[in-house]
């Protein structure tokens, strides 16, 4: 689990991950975070938004929270699309 938060003299900024390779990214299936795969702090903002690519292979299982920032989206390959569609939330 990715968690985005801000920590003292470290500003919080926003997520990016661009993929040419294979990748697999999972959610904790237990434990407090359980089912989520990005979570950002509540209490941060900042003006650019999330950004996930694919030009490979992959597989993303898990919720992306990002309740204070837009989340931009190009995934061509990734084959868990409706895990990923059905479990956002910005």
């Amino acid at each position: 689990m990715f968690y985005n938060t801000a920590t003292s003299g470290h500003t919080a900024g926003p997520i990016t991950i661009t993929v040419s390779g294979a990748v697999t990214l999972s959610a904790p299936t237990s434990g407090t975070y359980q089912g989520l795969a990005f979570f950002q702090d509540r209490s941060i903002t900042y003006s650019s938004a999330n950004s996930i690519s694919d030009a490979g292979t992959g597989n993303i299982t898990g919720t992306f929270y990002f309740p204070t920032a837009a989340c931009g989206y190009a995934l061509d390959q990734f084959r868990n699309l409706p895990n990923v569609g059905t479990s956002l939330t910005t």
